[in-house]
């Protein structure tokens, strides 16, 4: 079985957390769930979207979300 979020593990990187606080975020503000996804799909799907956004971290990409709807959209849209 895939992992997924939120991850139980003793050892948590800080890539995992700013990870599930986007996901978070995109689940309290427009109600799509991706919290459950397999974590590797997850990662490579930000990672994706990350260099092809030209945001410079997770953080900033999930302060992007947060504040623009149409990004927030979009991101949920193509699943982020």
């Amino acid at each position: 079985m895939a992992e997924t979020y939120p991850i139980d593990d003793d050892e948590v990187s800080v890539e995992d957390i700013e990870i599930r606080l986007l996901l978070e975020a995109i689940y309290q503000m427009y109600g799509y769930d991706f919290r459950s996804y397999s974590r590797a799909s997850m990662r490579r799907r930000i990672m994706h979207r990350l260099t092809m956004s030209g945001f410079a971290s997770i953080m900033e990409m999930t302060d992007k979300v947060l504040r623009d709807r149409q990004i927030g959209r979009a991101s949920c849209r193509e699943r982020v």
